[in-house]
């Protein structure tokens, strides 16, 4: 009886393929994690950005009632390093008065836009303080 040693070709380029496919599927593994952990960078700079002027207009009444009497002075530019690229960050707060609640409480909604990827993300925030 004779045994057989060592691979045919067919055998050699099967599993190159397999090899191959392997490597592929594995970098575009890769590729969506780096894609998906950057946009959570982003994404966290502008949750700050939106919950700090959120806890701004909280402490300063009077910076707030400026917002209530001219909504002007809610929308403001930032540019922020993230990793090695500086991105422009949109922001605009409103403040709605609710005649619901007699008036009493101011609705304020933080919407901040910048662009990633050649598209417009977005993160909004809101909260409901007393008028002052």
């Amino acid at each position: 009886m004779r045994t057989k040693r060592g691979l045919s070709l067919s055998e050699v380029v099967l599993a190159l393929a397999i090899l191959v496919v392997a490597v592929i599927c594995i970098a575009s593994f890769v590729a969506t994690v780096y894609r998906s952990v950057k946009e959570g960078k982003y994404q966290a700079v502008a949750s700050t950005i939106a919950q700090s002027e959120l806890e701004r207009l909280r402490v300063d009444s009077n910076a707030l009632d400026k917002l209530i009497t001219n909504p002007a002075l809610g929308v403001k530019d930032q540019t922020v390093p993230v990793d090695d690229t500086t991105v422009v960050y949109h922001q605009q707060v409103t403040a709605q008065v609710l005649p619901a609640m007699g008036s009493r409480y101011v609705k304020l909604i933080s919407r901040v836009t910048w662009r990633q990827s050649s598209r417009d993300r977005q993160v909004t925030l809101e909260s409901c303080y007393p008028k002052p």
